[in-house]
C-alpha cells in the first residue's frame, strides 16, 4: 500500500509539473501578446496622428485656396449688382420722364374728346326729349282711343255674358231637380234591397253557425268519451304491466337471495 502511494504521489507531482510549465509558457505568450498589442495601438495612435495633421494642413490650404477664390467672386458680384442698380435708377428716371410726357399728353386728349362727348352727348338728348314727348302725345291718344273701344266692346259682353250666364242657370237648376228626385228614388229603392238582402244574410248566417255549433258539440262530446276510453285503457295496461314487473322482479330478488343463503 506503501509503494502505490509513492507512485500516485510521483504521478502527480510529474502532472502538476506539466501543467504548471503550460500555464507559465501560456502566461509568457499571454504577455508577449499584450505587449505586441500595446505598441502596435501607440504606432497606430501616432500614424493616426500624422495623418490626421497632414490631413488638417492639406485642408486648411484647399480652405484658404476657396474661400479667397469665393471672395473674389463675391466682390465681382457686388460691384455687378452695384452697375445693375445704377442702370436700374437710371432707367427708372427715364422711364417715369417718357410716362409723365406721355401722360400729360393723354390728359390733353381726354379733356378734348370729354368737351366733344359732352357737347354730342347733349345734342342726342336733348332731340330724344323732343322726340319722347311726342311719342307720349301721340301715344296717349291712341290709348284713350283704343280704351274707348274696349269699354264699349265690355259693356256689350257683360250683358250678353249676363244674358247666357241667367240662362245657362235656369237650365242647370231645373236639371239639378230632376237629378235630386231620380237620384232619391234610385237611393230609396237601392236601400229598400240592402235591407232585404241584409236579412236574407242574417237568416242564413245564423242558420249556418247554429248547424256548425251543434255539429262542434256533438264531435267534442264524442271527442270526450273516445279520449276518456282511451286513458283508461293506457292506465289498465299500465297497472297490469306494473303489477306484472312488480311479481317479476320479487320472484327474481328471492332466487338470488335464496342463491346467496
Amino acid at each position: 500500500y506503501q509503494f502505490i502511494l509513492v507512485d500516485i504521489i510521483l504521478i502527480q507531482n510529474l502532472i502538476r509539473q506539466r501543467k504548471a510549465k503550460a500555464q507559465l509558457e501560456q502566461l509568457k505568450n499571454d504577455r508577449l501578446v499584450g505587449s505586441a498589442t500595446i505598441i502596435q495601438s501607440q504606432w497606430r495612435s501616432y500614424d493616426c496622428s500624422m495623418n490626421y495633421l497632414h490631413y488638417l494642413a492639406h485642408v486648411l490650404t484647399i480652405q484658404s485656396v476657396i474661400r479667397r477664390w469665393k471672395g473674389n467672386n463675391y466682390v465681382k458680384q457686388c460691384r455687378e449688382d452695384r452697375c445693375k442698380r445704377s442702370a436700374i435708377t437710371m432707367q427708372k428716371y427715364m422711364r417715369g420722364f417718357i410716362s409723365y410726357k406721355r401722360y400729360t399728353k393723354y390728359l390733353a386728349a381726354t379733356s378734348i374728346q370729354k368737351s366733344w362727348r359732352r357737347h354730342y352727348h347733349q345734342n342726342n338728348y336733348t332731340r330724344y326729349i323732343g322726340a319722347k314727348t311726342f311719342q307720349k302725345a301721340w301715344r296717349g291718344h291712341v290709348d284713350f282711343n283704343k280704351y274707348k273701344q274696349f269699354k264699349s266692346a265690355k259693356s256689350i259682353q257683360k250683358s250678353w255674358r249676363g244674358r247666357v250666364a241667367l240662362s245657362s242657370y235656369k237650365n242647370y237648376m231645373s236639371a239639378k231637380s230632376i237629378q235630386k228626385i231620380w237620384r232619391g228614388h234610385a237611393m230609396h229603392k237601392r236601400h229598400t234591397q240592402y235591407i232585404a238582402a241584409r236579412n236574407i244574410q242574417r237568416v242564413w248566417k245564423g242558420h249556418f253557425h247554429k248547424t256548425y255549433f251543434t255539429r262542434y258539440l256533438a264531435a267534442r262530446s264524442i271527442q270526450k268519451v273516445w279520449r276518456r276510453h282511451v286513458n283508461y285503457v293506457r292506465y289498465t295496461n299500465y297497472i297490469a304491466a306494473r303489477c306484472i314487473q312488480k311479481v317479476w322482479r320479487g320472484h327474481v330478488s328471492q332466487n338470488k337471495y335464496t342463491q346467496v343463503l
